[in-house]
């Protein structure tokens, strides 16, 4: 009789989450209705595996400030001590001092959905907490910080970008101690923050903030690439963090098999033994904003054949009935040697191929281009000769604009009269499918793709809230 182990445990439950994975994706017809299936199949596990002092639930999360957040997919919270505010539909309304971990569930992890699930995370990471009285020796009394995590059933992305679009998504007030901790992939592998003491390699470690560490103890973000197991280390590593929570509880050990295949990133380094500087700080670093600009310049050779000089950066705010449609930083050159133009206008953008490659735009300063706003609306602004199939629906990609953040969407794209409309959401009726929320773009904006699956690129923004009301 063979008897079971911890590998054979986790790799049965990692196969039943798989099936029921599977299984909601092929029959849940909508897309929404998929995503609570999927926090649904997390929120079983968690509730099997948890100490009892734990639940999971999915809600929001309340400050002792009266903030409070967005839904949240899984909020692990401590039971035994938790007042319940209110219960409802969308679940429980919970004290944020109460919450140990907030989980963020994706069927497919794409560029998109990891830059808005880290954004969450961070909104989540903001909310205030109760300091803990010290203990009589001057410690902290347990930890009281939020866990954060995304666990993907899916993902096509390579490591290393997960990786960087992790670091490009940190901020002054989101350094990597104030955001979240943990990515998972179902049988594939987990991202975690790391530390490395000087002369050790990367080791995983929670890090909320700047601890007692030797100068030059590295701190970062690795990859272990656990296949089936990556179950097992989830949970592991969330035990790990629920220990000293508080207060004390049991778990079932630390000593995780390693991988062959480690990748780590160096986000920065202890200076003093309770100081960590980062490397290249996200939106206010110089080294990334100078590789920027040089992409730019280079950009300006290969298009105009003239050498240039940066001078400033300035925003532009294009619009389309009221609604914005582009917004963003130009960067402003001094171009040398062409024979009609002393500026140029210069920026980027991710639209091409799913998001994964950088397209440059570089604008001359020419009549009728004489400012940042107008190089935008010169680049985007298009000669649009297609004539459409009536009634047929096709595939655009796009840049949308939602709480100030810029997140590339696919959707659905049919025109009338005319006009051209993208469809966020559709309605099922008695006569089939119909539009429910559209939203009216400019068809000059939209380019002809050579992308697989994608019909048209759209140059412009797309301003999520502003949606309008198909009529039916």
């Amino acid at each position: 009789m063979n008897h079971p182990t911890r590998e054979s445990i986790f790799r049965d439950a990692a196969k039943t989450m798989r099936a029921a994975f599977e299984d909601s994706r092929n029959n849940v017809p909508h897309r929404g209705e998929a995503g609570g299936e999927g926090e649904q199949i997390i929120q079983r596990f968690l509730l099997q595996h948890l100490p009892r002092r734990y639940s999971a639930t999915n809600g929001f999360v309340i400050d002792r400030d009266d903030k409070v957040s967005g839904h949240t997919d899984i909020i692990v919270y401590d039971a035994y001590n938790c007042p319940v505010y209110r219960t409802s539909e969308r679940g429980m309304i919970l004290p944020n001092d109460n919450v140990a971990s907030v989980i963020e569930v994706k069927f497919q992890l794409t560029t998109t959905t990891l830059d808005a699930a880290i954004d969450k995370l961070h909104e989540l990471r903001n909310l205030t907490k109760t300091a803990f009285p010290p203990s009589p020796d001057g410690t902290p009394l347990g930890l009281k910080e939020t866990y954060g995590v995304i666990f993907a059933f899916e993902s096509d992305l390579k490591p290393e970008t997960i990786m960087e679009r992790w670091r490009s998504r940190l901020t002054d007030r989101n350094p990597l101690h104030q955001s979240l901790s943990l990515i998972v992939i179902l049988d594939k592998g987990v991202f975690t923050t790391f530390v490395g003491m000087p002369g050790f390699g990367p080791a995983p470690a929670i890090i909320h903030g700047p601890s007692q560490h030797a100068a030059g103890t590295r701190v970062g973000v690795m990859y272990y690439d656990t296949g089936e197991m990556a179950l097992d280390v989830f949970l592991r590593l969330l035990l790990a963090h629920l220990t000293f929570f508080r207060h004390r509880i049991d778990h079932p050990g630390f000593a995780f098999k390693g991988s062959d295949r480690v990748i780590a990133i160096n986000f920065g380094e202890y200076v003093g033994t309770s100081e960590i500087r980062y490397y290249d700080p996200v939106k206010v670093n110089n080294v990334a904003k100078g590789q920027y600009v040089q992409r730019l310049q280079k950009a300006i050779y290969d298009l105009h054949r003239c050498a240039s000089k940066h001078i400033e950066s300035l925003p532009a705010h294009e619009m389309f009935h009221g609604q914005t449609i582009w917004r963003g930083i130009v960067e402003v050159f001094e171009v040398k040697d062409h024979s009609t133009a002393t500026r140029c206008y210069a920026w980027s953008s991710l639209l091409e191929h799913g998001g994964e490659q950088e397209q440059f735009f570089a604008v001359l300063q020419v009549p009728p281009v004489a400012s940042a706003e107008d190089a935008v609306r010169a680049a985007i602004s298009r000669d649009f000769d297609f004539k459409p199939e009536p009634g047929k629906t096709y595939k655009v990609m796009s840049v949308a604009l939602e709480n100030g953040q810029n997140l590339l969407i696919e959707a659905d794209l049919q025109f009338a009269a005319g006009k051209a409309f993208m469809i966020l959401e559709w309605s099922s009726t008695d006569i089939g499918d119909v539009p429910k929320v559209r939203v009216e773009i400019e068809p000059r904006y939209l380019q002809r793709s050579g992308s697989p699956g994608i019909d048209f690129f759209y140059r412009g923004q797309i301003p999520i809230p502003a949606v309008q009301e198909a009529q039916t």
